[in-house]
């Protein structure tokens, strides 16, 4: 076993042969030249920002004061703050006091970036990938000192941006990951102050200190603006099995987001006041409000059944796989104008969705309900490989007048909805359309 006095040794050596290595002239192969590895400068894709200033150290970091602190590629933490040369070597919990970062614009960089904590400037981004040149040649050698990630950064691969290193807990929940960055996002930010940054990426209590949260007190559980120090990233809804919403923040619509995904066992999401803090009706691991809740509902006299996941059926004339793993039919909802469609309401020229057209169903609100605590006319669901799921239009809508699927007649036998026919228990088909299928009345 090594003595106290060695193990100083080995680490004082580990740490001088990577400050010499990092400040070694490498060779990387890249764009076909023979190039130095740990640029000052940076990687082209992430430049450091230059020319430097001169910093201002927070309360905790004024040796921070006066100096040129996060500029260029360099060593910034050895030797100082809490680097005091023990616990440095890679894995160990201050290994990041030996790795290369520089400050950068996150409007300007390919890689995830973090904010600089030792400053006063809350606009001072930094990254450690672009110090590092890890480079492959044509014969898939690696050339140059590639970053393997920290105790700052974490040790896996990010699931918005596989180019960088995050904490398990920054990727969102397996069951719904945080989404591969889209760089170009920033060109639909309505939200100057975000455009370009890491705002939604990962898991992050993104809105802290930004826009409204920037100057709010009120942020503990339960107050007005709880939900600023809430972390959440941005989702694909479609692998997603939490409830999403928009990204306000953003023009594209498309873009939502999940607090769920970014909770963990030791600090689970609870809701807040702005999504609500009891369980959703059509996803129950979500939260929502009773304004929520109550327009998913349904109406009393059909109540909407609470919400589970759905499997896709086999054997019929569509792909129903879209279904599998959803919660489709659950909740008022136009679950076939979803983003997770039916294939056939994907793409239609708007003017094939309006009333009396093929495809007006596509835009009505419907959900599953239990035909025997429902007094409207319920009908099968041929998608999900449940066989026993009914559902119904006219609970979420009062002012529902029928559409192509179930018909716009007064049922002979339930004048509060709607037949193809005014005779009662007619048998529809409609193998042209998918997702929502009608096999037969409920009668």
């Amino acid at each position: 076993m090594a003595t106290v006095e060695q193990s100083f040794i080995n680490m004082t050596a580990i740490r001088e042969w990577r400050h010499s290595l990092a400040m070694a002239v490498s060779i990387a192969f890249q764009n076909g030249k023979l190039t130095n590895v740990g640029d000052v400068a940076g990687r082209s894709g992430c430049p450091c920002v230059a020319p430097a200033l001169t910093q201002t150290g927070n309360a905790a970091n004024g040796w921070v004061t006066g100096t040129q602190y996060g500029y260029g590629c360099a060593l910034h933490d050895d030797g100082k703050g809490t680097c005091d040369g023990t616990h440095e070597s890679d894995g160990y919990v201050r290994d990041w006091c030996l790795d290369h970062w520089c400050i950068v614009d996150p409007h300007n960089c390919d890689t995830a970036t973090r904010p600089v904590v030792n400053t006063v400037n809350a606009s001072d981004f930094f990254s450690y990938e672009t110090c590092y040149h890890d480079q492959r040649d044509a014969n898939g050698t690696l050339h140059g000192e590639k970053f393997w990630g920290n105790s700052v950064t974490g040790y896996e691969t990010c699931s918005f941006d596989r180019s960088s290193y995050c904490r398990a807990d920054e990727n969102g929940k397996t069951t719904c990951q945080c989404k591969t960055k889209v760089h170009t996002i920033s060109d639909t930010n309505v939200n100057v102050t975000d455009s370009g940054t890491r705002y939604g990426w990962g898991c992050l209590a993104h809105d802290a200190g930004k826009g409204s949260c920037a100057d709010s007190g009120d942020t503990a559980d339960g107050e007005a603006k709880d939900w600023c120090l809430d972390k959440w990233c941005i989702v694909d809804p479609q692998s997603c099995e939490f409830r999403t919403r928009r990204v306000g923040y953003t023009a594209a619509t498309s873009v939502q987001f999940s607090y769920e995904t970014c909770g963990t066992t030791g600090s689970p999401f609870a809701g807040n006041s702005w999504t609500g803090t009891v369980a959703c009706i059509d996803k129950p691991t979500s939260f929502c409000t009773a304004a929520n809740n109550a327009d998913l509902a349904g109406s009393s006299g059909c109540p909407c059944l609470p919400g589970k996941k759905q499997t896709g059926a086999v054997g019929i004339d569509f792909n129903s796989q879209f279904i599998t793993d959803t919660t489709y039919g659950y909740g008022c909802k136009p679950h076939d104008r979803m983003l997770v469609p039916s294939p056939l309401c994907m793409g239609l020229d708007p003017s094939m969705t309006v009333d009396g057209k093929a495809k007006d169903w596509c835009l009505d609100k419907w959900c599953i309900v239990d035909p025997n605590n429902c007094d409207l006319k319920a009908w099968a669901v041929v998608g999900t490989a449940n066989a026993t799921d009914m559902f119904n239009y006219e609970t979420c809508d009062a002012n529902f007048k029928g559409n192509s699927i179930v018909g716009t007649k007064k049922c002979a036998d339930n004048a509060k909805s709607f037949c193809l026919s005014t005779s009662a228990g007619v048998r529809v088909t409609a193998s042209a359309f998918i997702g929502l299928t009608v096999a037969a009345a409920f009668v």
